[in-house]
């Protein structure tokens, strides 16, 4: 590609796995002359660029050999990027730079956060708070001690 959407040319390194793996494709998965003649890692079988809609009938097929009710397209992949490279813990400013998202906003706007994933950021802030440390001593602060009893104290003064 000249550019893209946001006309920046990029160079990526990549590591030498993912090499091998693109490797493999071109030797084993390019039936054409055209094919192997393209300057396109995943050409059509003329050599051109793929239409659009390529990827919709490997996702049906997908979805049916694993019994998936849902309707998932292949733009549903937008996401999946940003949303391994924050679990890979990636720093955001990587993972920008590789996806091509030129601001915070548009890596927030491809990116979701599942409920485990909310789940153990809960958890940490919970075990930084020391919660665990203050229960195991016998209470919480701010007139979390032994909330019933502190209920019956102030009713035996009143009384």
């Amino acid at each position: 590609m000249a550019t893209t959407k946001t006309k920046i040319r990029q160079r990526i390194t990549l590591p030498p796995l993912l090499v091998e793996i693109l490797r493999w494709h071109i030797d084993t998965q390019l039936s054409t002359p055209e094919q192997n003649a393209s300057e396109l890692l995943f050409p059509a079988e003329d050599g051109g660029f793929r239409s659009r809609s390529a990827l919709k009938k490997p996702f049906v097929a997908v979805a049916q050999a694993i019994g998936l009710k849902k309707h998932v397209s292949p733009k549903a992949m937008r996401r999946t990027f940003q949303d391994l490279a924050r679990a890979a813990e990636v720093k955001d400013i990587v993972t920008r730079a590789i996806s091509g998202h030129a601001t915070e906003t548009m890596q927030h706007h491809y990116s979701t956060v599942a409920a485990d994933e909310k789940k153990l950021a809960i958890a940490k802030v919970i075990e930084l708070a020391g919660v665990r440390g203050a229960l195991a001593r016998g209470g919480m602060h701010g007139g979390m001690h032994r909330p019933q009893q502190a209920l019956n104290t102030k009713k035996a003064a009143r009384d």
